[in-house]
């Protein structure tokens, strides 16, 4: 067994020899396959990527082992397409083109990429807005409590940048969906906007606010709710047995504590007067928004239609 002192030589010869080993090795040639992320810069400004592209493309690289191994650690790399030559659709041979637009350090090289060639689809840029659509998830309340008016997006719509191809089609466009339960306050919340079609269309603004109007629920009768007959034509008259009806609605405690008989109105309309046989009617009620029709008295109002001698 080698004495102490020697043992530690030994083991010291071996490791500088590996490292000196390493180091010899490692600058000779050789050959590594990297993801790199794809952009596409530069566009005319009147046009805009109309297909969609590979977030990552795979470059092979050739250099000394040193230089690879640092890419590798560094993440630093990207591959940046000049969109400047880009007036139309064209087929991208990616290794060629990566030779010229990578910045890439002295002594590296592109030997091959995958997908060898991608089809990049250019067409004019627009740009229009379109309302947000907001497809609730869940939505449930403690017993007692609801909603006392609508639910409501801040902005309602967002403005839409990109190919005029993919937007022709897009009449409204979605925000990240969420469930709210056992609701029995108000929510205020901000909620991202989708990026569905990633980077072939810029949406704006990237969030929204959400607002969802919550009330304890409580029932009222409104006893003096006007009626109103609409569009009669001149030379007629109808005469009503009810000049006002009750009206019986549920909503927030507070929605209807601010409510007066004179914000309802019980409307018939003479369109309908006129095909009707029975002499008597339904109306058609206009309530205030987070107030939910229970009932009406009387359902149907009796009328009369004459002749108006003053006109």
């Amino acid at each position: 067994m080698p004495e102490p002192k020697k043992y530690h030589l030994i083991v010291g010869s071996v490791v500088v020899a590996t490292l000196f080993w390493f180091s010899v090795t490692m600058s000779g040639a050789f050959k590594a396959h990297f993801n790199v992320p794809l952009a596409v810069a530069n566009l005319p400004e009147d046009m805009a990527v109309a297909s969609e592209l590979p977030e990552e493309v795979e470059v092979t690289l050739e250099g000394s082992g040193w230089q690879l191994l640092f890419l590798s650690v560094s993440h630093q790399m990207k591959f940046v397409m000049p969109g400047n030559r880009l007036s139309k659709s064209r087929t991208i041979q990616l290794a060629s083109v990566m030779r010229d637009a990578m910045e890439l350090p002295s002594g590296l090289s592109v030997v091959s990429a995958y997908p060898e060639s991608i089809t990049v689809d250019v067409d004019r840029m627009i740009t229009k807005t379109v309302p947000l659509r907001y497809p609730v998830r869940e939505l449930t309340f403690k017993p007692g409590f609801g909603l006392s008016g609508e639910v409501q997006l801040s902005p309602d719509s967002v403005t839409l940048q990109g190919a005029d191809r993919v937007l022709d089609g897009i009449t409204s466009w979605p925000i990240e969906t969420k469930s709210y339960k056992d609701l029995s306050l108000p929510v205020l919340d901000v909620l991202p906007v989708e990026d569905s079609l990633g980077s072939l269309v810029d949406v704006s603004p990237a969030t929204v606010q959400l607002t969802i109007p919550v009330e304890q629920l409580a029932d009222m009768e409104f006893t003096e709710v006007p009626v109103e007959v609409q569009d009669v034509p001149d030379g007629k008259e109808v005469l009503l047995a009810n000049a006002t009806v009750s009206v019986y609605v549920r909503g927030g405690v507070n929605t209807l504590s601010n409510l007066e008989d004179t914000d309802f109105m019980a409307i018939l309309d003479y369109a309908r007067i006129e095909a009707d046989t029975s002499g008597m009617i339904d109306p058609r009620m206009n309530i205030p928004a987070g107030v939910t029709l229970l009932k009406i008295e009387p359902e149907v109002i009796r009328y009369t239609v004459r002749q108006d001698e003053d006109r």
